[in-house]
């Protein structure tokens, strides 16, 4: 019955790399004739101190040489549990973990986690803005470990939704006509906890704002204006 040896062996680098057939030395042209012979010697010599020998001379040589530069093997880190066993555990830098090697045994497992929190939503002011109001937005800071799904529905009617991938959650209120209006946010996390709030928005009709500075200047000009003619018109009839 035929017997057969399998495995990484110096011959499965030595080829390609450095003998003059090889692949790589070929792209490289790297041709010496003494790692040739040798390598040529060591394919067929049966005394492993002999062959050992031979490998050696030829490592020396190409270090010598330097045809390429060598790299270091980067460093890998792996864990596993103490329950977890099998010869697939050994490392391998030409594999990952060869999961068909690997087996467990019974061992006590920590409960899972169970998330019980609620998301955390900030509560804004109400609103109270002019009918015809442009780029006006209500904004809710919304925060949770486990963000899933948002929803906005105004007086109850779902306006906008979807992946809950910011804190910040805005509704637009453009296009509002006059009247309130209550818009309330609405938020889930991925274990079903749920956080909502409600901001009320009162449309106003436009009219002067007697704040603005401009408006103020404005009036008080208009006022002295009047006043002056009224004086004029006073002196004339005398």
């Amino acid at each position: 019955m035929p017997i057969f040896f399998v495995g990484w062996t110096p011959d499965n680098y030595l080829y390609p790399y450095v003998y003059h057939r090889g692949t790589f030395a070929q792209r490289i042209c790297y041709n010496n004739s003494d790692v040739n012979q040798w390598y040529e010697l060591q394919r067929v010599e049966t005394n492993w101190s002999e062959r050992q020998r031979l490998l050696s001379l030829i490592q020396e040589t190409v270090a010598e040489d330097a045809p390429y530069i060598w790299v270091y093997q980067s460093t890998e880190f792996r864990t596993w549990g103490t329950w977890v066993h099998g010869d697939g555990l050994v490392y391998n830098p030409m594999h990952d973990l060869y999961f068909y090697h690997i087996y467990k045994t019974d061992s006590p497992q920590p409960a899972p986690y169970l998330d019980t929190l609620a998301p955390q939503i900030s509560h804004p002011d109400d609103i109270e803005i002019d009918v015809g109001t442009i780029g006006q937005n209500v904004t809710w800071v919304a925060t949770d470990q486990n963000r899933d799904t948002y929803e906005i529905s105004k007086d109850g009617v779902i306006v906008d939704s979807g992946d809950w991938n910011s804190v910040y959650i805005s509704a637009s209120l453009d296009g509002l006509a006059l009247g309130s209006y209550n818009f309330t946010l609405t938020v889930e996390d991925i274990s079903n906890n749920t956080s909502a709030d409600t901001v009320q928005v009162v449309v106003i009709p436009g009219g002067i704002d007697f704040g603005d500075p401009m408006v103020i200047i404005i009036t008080i000009g208009s006022i002295g204006a009047v006043v002056v003619l009224i004086v004029l018109i006073i002196r004339v009839k005398r």
